[in-house]
């Protein structure tokens, strides 16, 4: 009876442990996938940056080519 006591207490351990290194290998990965979305986040607020920069360039420019016409 022991024996049988002790071993569904291993099974019950190896589970609660399994259960934990999941759960944490799980948090590893949003993590990570929090990361890189905040990396792609920041890269395409700076792209729209530039852009708008470029367009406000361009339209500067027409409308000075449009004045000296």
């Amino acid at each position: 009876m022991v024996c049988s006591l002790t071993y569904k207490y291993i099974n019950l351990t190896v589970t609660a442990d399994e259960q934990r290194q999941s759960a944490e290998d799980r948090y590893d990965k949003l993590q990570q996938t929090l990361s890189k979305t905040r990396s792609d986040l920041e890269e395409a607020r700076q792209m729209e940056s530039q852009s708008k920069s470029t367009d406000l360039a361009v339209r500067g420019e027409l409308e000075t080519l449009r004045q000296q016409h």
